[in-house]
């Protein structure tokens, strides 16, 4: 059984249309990205799948339709979003803000695993989060919707805005993420190199729909050619 499937989706942001008829699923253990151009739909994507925007079409979580769930309740059930920005509170301090994404108010042990995935921030926890580097503010960003153990995980262009060795860590977080829990995640990026060396298959989605899709493996012959286009 798929953990996540999203049939034939359609999304609007009023009367615009965003999303035609977009079908996308993981399954268990496995990560899947969303390649695109800026534009392309991912963000709004990942909203839709969290009910924050307007959509036509299924939307199943551990085979449960989640048509109708609010976005709370829909978290509730094991999803987690890392919002494109961070969206820290910038005058708290790194720890008080990932306490912020746990599910409970004892999360000591919550706590301890993302300063397992993310050393730098156990060194940084009192630090104020808009005195962090890009680097640790998308750590902070990552480790806080870790702290509710979700079993989606949905990330919005990790590494955007980031120099190439905090862009690394990141993955090599993201791979111990993949190795050491069985959340699934599903990624949008544009960076084409760590999409493919993160996710198990691969979507391209242009003008907000699917055009090519299949194992990253398998689409890494097509990579040159949408270097032209993301």
């Amino acid at each position: 059984m798929k953990v996540l499937e999203v049939e034939n989706l359609r999304a609007y942001y009023e009367k615009a249309l965003i999303l035609r008829d977009v079908s996308v699923d993981v399954g268990k253990r496995e990560t899947v990205a969303i390649l695109g151009p800026n534009g392309a739909g991912k963000t709004t994507l990942l909203k839709s799948i969290v009910g924050l925007v307007k959509t036509e079409g299924k939307i199943k979580f551990n085979g449960e339709d989640l048509t109708g769930l609010k976005p709370h309740e829909r978290i509730r059930k094991g999803i987690s979003i890392c919002q494109e920005g961070r969206r820290l509170f910038p005058d708290m301090t790194i720890e008080d803000n990932l306490r912020l994404g746990a599910a409970r108010k004892d999360c000591d042990d919550e706590l301890e695993f993302v300063y397992s995935i993310f050393p730098e921030l156990k060194k940084r926890r009192n630090h104020i989060a808009k005195m962090a580097s890009g680097g640790e503010q998308q750590m902070a960003a990552i480790g806080r919707a870790l702290m509710a153990k979700p079993k989606l995980l949905l990330m919005d262009e990790p590494s955007m805005g980031l120099a190439p060795i905090a862009i690394w860590r990141i993955r090599d977080a993201i791979k111990k993420i993949q190795k050491e829990t069985e959340t699934q995640i599903l990624i949008v990026e544009q960076n084409i190199r760590l999409a493919f060396d993160l996710a198990d298959r691969v979507n391209i989605l242009i003008k907000g729909e699917i055009v090519e899709r299949g194992t990253a493996d398998s689409l890494k012959s097509l990579e040159k050619r949408y270097f032209e286009l993301l």
